[in-house]
């Protein structure tokens, strides 16, 4: 099940975690589970507006400033990895308003 996460929602990463930029590329590990992650160049602009505080809505608008996209595409893009990044436990919800999210299907 996959959580639409509201426009205003912000992240934080988690505690147990270690992340340095690759090449261009983010790469993460998980120190409570032991995995490795890795996010390409359009993940890492990402990562990068996470740990800004940015909200789902300015990562939209970062992401279609930086490149060619749909904004329906770029939201739907967005969320997928949003929701890879929360069920990974490599984020989690910062803002009390979007805290009681609730799986959709």
């Amino acid at each position: 099940m996959a959580i639409e996460f509201p426009l205003q929602t912000k992240f934080v990463t988690t505690t147990d975690l270690v992340s340095a930029e690759v090449t261009g590329e983010q790469v993460m590990l998980n120190l409570a589970t032991g995995i490795y992650y890795g996010l390409n160049q359009e993940g890492a602009i990402t990562w990068t507006l996470i740990q800004e505080g940015k909200t789902v809505a300015a990562m939209q608008q970062a992401i279609m400033a930086e490149f060619d996209v749909t904004p329906e595409q770029c939201l739907q893009d967005l969320q997928e990895l949003l929701n890879h990044l929360y069920t990974n436990k490599l984020i989690e919800v910062h803002d009390e308003s979007a805290a009681a999210l609730a799986p959709t299907e």
